[in-house]
């Protein structure tokens, strides 16, 4: 099953976004696999978010080590990575739109991007083209810039 990404406007946030650095260092570990890129993404982006109640994602503290990140493969996907001869290497991508993804209660906000580069590593490894989150095709590539519960009731 796919998610959707729905477009949100934000034209002051797409610009501030073209002004931080378009690359990012492949990156694996523990049968994870993402780009490492700028944590500018967060602290500049953050907040320009025009959504009460959002907060900085998860992973994005001093405890947790990922920061901000583009995810190529989640856990679960492989189980070796040994054919992965790129790790290391910085790869270009280019920002798309500003919107969202519905997921498991919360919602992401999230900066779509694009890069063929991906995709090219994912077919590497014999991986469908866009990456499985718990049983979930992801809509796109994408740095998570914010997360928001969504009430149930």
């Amino acid at each position: 099953m796919q998610l959707e990404f729905i477009e949100i406007p934000n034209e002051q946030l797409l610009q501030v976004s073209q002004t931080i650095g378009n690359t990012g260092k492949l990156t694996c570990t523990d049968q994870f696999v993402y780009l490492d890129i700028s944590n500018e993404f967060i602290y500049q982006l953050f907040p320009l978010m025009q959504e009460d109640q959002a907060n900085k994602p998860d992973y994005f503290s001093e405890h947790k080590s990922s920061g901000a990140h583009i995810s190529i493969v989640y856990p679960g996907e492989l189980i070796s990575f040994e054919q992965l001869s790129t790790a290391g290497e910085r790869f270009e991508f280019e920002i798309q739109a500003f919107g969202k993804i519905n997921f498991n209660h919360k919602t992401y906000f999230v900066l779509q991007v694009d890069c063929l580069s991906l995709t090219q590593i994912r077919n590497q490894l014999g991986l469908y083209s866009l990456p499985i989150y718990k049983g979930f095709a992801i809509p796109c590539y994408h740095i998570t810039i914010a997360t928001k519960s969504i009430l149930s009731g």
